[in-house]
C-alpha cells in the first residue's frame, strides 16, 4: 500500500464518511499548506488593512468602487492558482472518492445551479460573470482538496492558515505602529477588516480546541493558541462575531460532554442567564458585555445602523423577492455607493447579512437553498461526531454554527470571501468522502 492510501475511511449507515486510525505518520504536507495558505492571503488580505479608511469617506469610497468595478489582478491570480491545483489534484489518483448523496449535497447544488442560471437574469452580467468564475474556481480547488486529504488534515489545514493570517496581522500592525489595544476605539484589524478577522480568530479558537483531541504532548501549545484567538476576536470589537463565537464553543462543548451533563449544564445556564438578563433590564445590574465593549462600541447602537441598511435593502428585494439581482450583482460600485450616501459610508461594504444578501441576489429560492445547507450541515455533523467521535466533526459543527449565527448581521461567508474555510466544511459534509477505488479494493481484501 503506498503512503497516499495512509488513512482508511468507511462510509457509515448515516452515509457519512468515517475514517479509521491512520496507519503511518504520513500528514498533509507542509508545502500544500503553505500554498494554499500563500493563494488566500493574496486574495483576501490588505497589509495595510489597519490604517485603509477607504471606506469611512464618500470620495475614498468612490476609489474604492472604481477598484472594485475593474477587479484585482492578485486576487484574479489567487483564485486561479487554486482552481489549477484542484485540476492537478483531480488528475492525481484519489485517495478519497467524492459520493454526491444526501439532501444537503442536493441543496448545495441547486444553490450553485441557481447562482449560474442568475447569469440570465442579472443586472450587471459581468459582475455576475466574474463572481461565477471565482465561485467556480473555488468549487475546483475544494473538491480536489476532499479527493487528496482527510478530515484531519483539512482540521490541520484550516489551524495552520488561520493562525498564519493572525500572526501575519499582529506583525503588520506592529510594524506599521497600528497595535495600540490600550487606545480608546480600537479594533483589531490586521491584514483584515475587523469583522472578518474576527471570523479568522474563530476559526483558529474551534480549530485548536478540535486539534487537542488528536495529540497528547502539543495541548497545552493548542489551548494557548485558542486562547491567544480569543483574546484577538475581543480585540477585533466585533459584537456579532464574540456572540458567534461563544454560541459556537458552547455547541463544541456540548458535543464532548455526556447529554446529561449538557442538559443539566444547558437548564442552569438558561436559568441564570434569564435572571441576568431581567437583573440588566430593570437596571438592577450593568451589561457585563456592555462594560467589556462599552468604549469600542461608543455611540454605535446596538446593531451599527444595520436596521437602517436593512430596511432600504427590503425594499429591493421585494421588487424581485423570486429571482433576485443576479449572483455578486446587486452591490454593484453604483449602488453600493448609493446606498452608503443615504446610510452611511460603512454600508458601502455589503449587505450585513448573509440571508438578507443571498435573497438580493438569488431570490427566495437561493435563500431557502442556503438555509437548508448550512441546516442540514449542521445536522449531518451532530450525527457523524455522535458515531464515529472525530474530532473535526466537532470542528464542523462549531463553524457551521457560528456561520449560522454570525450571518445575521455579516455576510463575508458569501461575498465574496473567506468562505474557503466554511466551503470545506459544508463540501466535506454534503459530499461523503471515501477511499478511491484502488483503496477500496485493498481495504476489502
Amino acid at each position: 500500500m503506498t503512503s497516499d492510501a495512509s488513512n482508511t475511511a468507511v462510509t457509515s449507515r448515516a452515509g457519512v464518511p468515517v475514517e479509521l486510525p491512520e496507519e503511518g505518520s504520513r500528514r498533509t504536507p507542509w508545502f500544500t499548506l503553505l500554498f494554499i495558505t500563500a493563494v488566500f492571503y493574496a486574495v483576501d488580505h490588505n497589509f495595510f488593512a489597519s490604517v485603509d479608511v477607504s471606506i469611512y469617506g464618500v470620495a475614498l469610497a468612490a476609489e474604492k468602487a472604481t477598484g472594485i468595478a475593474e477587479g484585482s489582478l492578485t486576487r484574479r491570480l489567487g483564485y486561479l492558482a487554486f482552481g489549477l491545483y484542484g485540476a492537478v489534484a483531480w488528475l492525481r489518483v484519489p485517495r478519497f472518492r467524492l459520493k454526491v448523496g444526501g439532501l444537503t449535497a442536493a441543496m448545495l447544488l441547486i444553490y450553485l445551479g441557481w447562482a449560474v442560471l442568475s447569469l440570465a437574469w442579472s443586472q450587471d452580467p459581468t459582475l455576475t460573470l466574474r463572481r461565477l468564475s471565482a465561485l467556480g474556481l473555488m468549487a475546483l480547488g475544494i473538491t480536489g482538496l476532499l479527493r487528496q486529504y482527510s478530515g484531519t488534515g483539512i482540521m490541520r489545514l484550516i489551524c495552520f492558515m488561520t493562525l498564519s493570517y493572525l500572526v501575519i496581522g499582529v506583525g503588520a500592525e506592529l510594524a506599521l505602529g497600528m497595535f495600540t489595544p490600550w487606545s480608546s476605539g480600537y479594533r483589531f484589524a490586521g491584514t483584515l477588516y475587523p469583522n472578518i478577522q474576527a471570523i479568522n480568530c474563530a476559526g483558529l479558537i474551534f480549530s485548536a480546541l478540535a486539534l487537542t483531541a488528536t495529540v497528547q504532548r502539543s495541548r497545552p501549545v493548542l489551548l494557548a493558541v485558542a486562547s491567544a484567538g480569543a483574546g484577538f476576536l475581543i480585540l477585533t470589537g466585533s459584537r456579532t462575531a464574540l456572540l458567534a463565537g461563544m454560541i459556537g464553543l458552547s455547541a463544541l462543548w456540548t458535543l464532548r460532554t455526556r447529554p446529561s451533563v449538557a442538559v443539566m449544564t444547558g437548564l442552569v445556564v438558561s436559568c441564570l442567564g434569564l435572571l441576568g438578563t431581567l437583573l440588566v433590564v430593570t437596571g438592577l445590574l450593568p451589561s457585563p458585555l456592555g462594560v467589556l465593549l462599552r468604549e469600542r462600541f461608543a455611540g454605535g447602537g446596538v446593531l451599527s445602523g444595520r436596521p437602517d441598511l436593512w430596511a432600504i435593502l427590503l425594499e429591493y428585494a421585494r421588487e424581485r423577492p423570486i429571482l433576485g439581482y443576479g449572483y455578486g450583482a446587486f452591490f454593484d460600485p453604483e449602488r453600493g455607493l448609493d446606498i452608503a450616501a443615504r446610510v452611511g459610508t460603512w454600508a458601502f461594504g455589503g449587505p450585513h447579512s448573509l440571508y438578507l444578501g443571498t435573497l438580493l441576489d438569488l431570490g427566495a429560492v437561493g435563500l431557502a437553498c442556503v438555509v437548508g445547507v448550512m441546516l442540514g450541515s449542521v445536522w449531518r455533523s451532530v450525527r457523524a461526531y455522535r458515531q464515529t467521535l472525530e474530532p473535526y466533526y466537532l470542528l464542523f459543527t462549531a463553524l457551521l454554527v457560528f456561520e449560522i449565527v454570525d450571518g445575521l448581521a455579516e455576510a463575508e461567508m458569501l461575498s465574496p470571501n473567506p468562505h474557503l474555510i466554511p466551503g470545506l466544511a459544508v463540501a466535506f459534509l454534503a459530499f461523503g468522502s471515501r477511499r478511491g477505488d484502488g483503496g477500496d479494493q485493498r481495504a476489502e481484501r
